[in-house]
């Protein structure tokens, strides 16, 4: 960048395009970048120029403010600098740029508010505000605005206040990840109309009231993640309009009521399902025993009851199983002892009685279980309480 002689174009990390633009300075451009001349009266001269369209240099520690004369870039489609240290607040004349498809800003050092302004970037497809810690304020509602956009991630940030109704505009939409903030507001009914939406990641915020039936019409989701919020409720028994459901995580909120029946009706898709430190109740539903792929599974903390039934048994890829803290009576099935891949298995706090089957279970790091006081036999346990 800084041997003299070379042309920009040729710069690490820029791309240029030939584009035909009215013939006017750089300096003319900067003393009023709100009005850059354009040919559609036909009285401004025309050049083809070698214009910037791309700036993408993640990861090279780069520090400072986004420099004013990025504004002077009108025709830039992509603006990759994340990973950088760099600092400030998101300059509202970066609207100006209506050219962006793609700006990944992420992990740097942004602060204050996303700005109104990006309600003009209506070709953008790609965007991306993620862990700038000090990004606060609340998500525009001119969000609405960007109606080509596919992928939306502003997550690990201080966002506060409602997810603004408008979201439910971007039709296009196959990926919103809003986790790790600070939003306090409903769930809006209106996130039924992004068809296409296969990850949704709302998880770790202060989000209240209950999951929208009406969601069930997002048939495309394979990622459905609103675990650490504050909602309530009894689950909406719509799973079976998920088959493509890879991860589900519900885990603390306040849900009640029986798990729902439909709750396993991805089979063999679900990878992860997590319910637990909520208050459901009843059984475990027997469409959970077609989930044999199923790597997680996080039922800790509820009201659940019965036997664990020995289907359990046949989710042989499972890693990590937790059923402590509920109701659940009488023996711990030999079938348990299947689970060759299994890390983490805790049972303790039930009603169970009898022998831990060791077998497999044997090369587990963390086992727990009520054995303390001989309620249950266990010499496998890392743990007895």
């Amino acid at each position: 960048w800084l041997e003299p002689g070379v042309h920009e174009c040729e710069w690490l990390g820029i791309q240029c395009q030939e584009i035909s633009i009215p013939s006017v300075s750089l300096s003319e451009v900067l003393k009023n970048p709100d009005k850059i001349p354009t040919d559609e009266n036909g009285d401004v001269p025309m050049t083809t120029e070698l214009m910037v369209i791309e700036i993408n240099l993640p990861e090279n520690n780069l520090g400072g403010f986004l420099p004013q004369e990025i504004m002077a870039l009108p025709y830039l489609q992509m603006l990759g600098l994340w990973s950088n240290d760099i600092s400030g607040t998101l300059p509202t004349q970066m609207g100006k740029l209506v050219n962006l498809k793609s700006v990944h800003l992420e992990d740097n050092l942004f602060s204050g508010g996303i700005p109104t302004e990006i309600g003009m970037w209506t070709k953008i497809e790609d965007l991306s505000f993620s862990g700038n810690g000090d990004l606060e304020g609340g998500i525009p509602t001119e969000i609405g605005y960007l109606s080509n956009l596919e992928r939306l991630w502003i997550s690990d940030t201080q966002l506060i206040g409602p997810i603004p109704t408008e979201i439910g505009n971007l039709v296009l939409l196959g990926e919103l990840n809003l986790s790790n903030n600070n939003l306090n507001s409903t769930l809006p009914e209106e996130i039924e109309n992004i068809l296409p939406l296969e990850w949704l990641d709302l998880t770790s915020n202060s989000l209240t009231g209950e999951i929208p039936e009406s969601w069930g019409s997002l048939a495309s989701l394979k990622n459905f993640e609103v675990g650490d919020n504050e909602l309530e409720g009894e689950l909406p028994d719509f799973f079976e309009r998920f088959p493509y459901l890879e991860s589900a995580s519900f885990h603390e909120n306040i849900f009640i009521g029986d798990i729902p029946s439909s709750i396993g009706s991805a089979g063999a898709s679900l990878r992860k399902l997590t319910l637990g430190e909520n208050r459901f109740e009843g059984e475990l539903p027997e469409t959970l025993k077609d989930c044999i792929n199923l790597e997680r599974l996080d039922l800790g903390t509820n009201q659940l009851k019965g036997e664990i039934p020995s289907w359990i048994g046949d989710m042989e890829k499972l890693v990590f199983l937790d059923l402590s803290d509920n109701r659940f009576s009488g023996s711990v099935p030999p079938e348990l002892s299947n689970l060759r891949n299994l890390r983490e298995l805790r049972l303790a706090e039930n009603l169970l009685v009898g022998t831990v089957p060791c077998g497999s279970l044997e090369t587990a790091t963390f086992l727990s279980a009520d054995c303390e006081n001989s309620v249950v036999e266990c010499t496998c346990c890392t743990e007895c309480m």
